[in-house]
């Protein structure tokens, strides 16, 4: 989730839909206060553990309760911090991190861990596609629509892929480069 200013929150209010927004360190006063609630004792937490790939990531999301009147005033709706600290061990490493959301919304632990994990799971599968393997940010296109038209063509490019290939969309780049006519074979059905 990338840092959402103010007035994005106020125009999704505006729509009648909720937010769940992560605060980063540009947002230094939520970003404090937020850090304040480390150590207390959260309203309510969730655990959760899997092993993939090779590491073992334990993930804790803890919510609180909104009670800065000044934070509440500047932020639209505000009722929810959300704290997901994650452990993960790979090849005998620890690392550490913590992530801080705020939402308008009053959910259970469980319920926001389920929204932010979603979240990242598009992140992973789809921006980081894009911006890794499609250079997307390196892309010089900035007028008219062109910005948009190369966003839609990555996307139906990494949807063939996906759908002939499975997850390796690197593997499916190599084998549409040594064979164009069974890509034009595919795009016409």
């Amino acid at each position: 989730m990338l840092y959402i200013p103010k007035k994005t929150i106020q125009t999704i209010i505006e729509c009648n839909q909720h937010y769940v927004a992560q605060v980063k360190a540009n947002q230094p006063t939520l970003h404090q206060n937020i850090q304040a609630h480390v150590e207390t004792q959260p309203l309510d937490s969730f655990l959760e553990e899997d092993s993939t790939h090779g590491r073992r990531v334990t993930r804790i999301t803890q919510t609180f309760t909104v009670t800065n009147e000044t934070i509440k005033q500047n932020w639209s709706n505000i009722q929810t911090y959300i704290i997901v600290h994650r452990t993960r061990l790979e090849k005998g490493k620890t690392s550490y991190e913590k992530a801080f959301f705020i939402s308008d919304l009053s959910l259970n632990a469980q319920a926001f861990h389920q929204i932010i994990r979603q979240h990242w799971r598009i992140e992973n599968k789809l921006h980081w596609v894009k911006d890794v393997i499609h250079k997307e940010d390196k892309n010089r296109i900035r007028t008219g629509t062109g910005p948009v038209s190369a966003s839609v063509f990555s996307s139906i490019a990494i949807n063939i892929h996906r759908k002939i290939n499975g997850s390796s969309i690197t593997n499916s780049q190599i084998l549409f480069r040594a064979n164009v006519k069974e890509l034009f074979n595919i795009i016409r059905t």
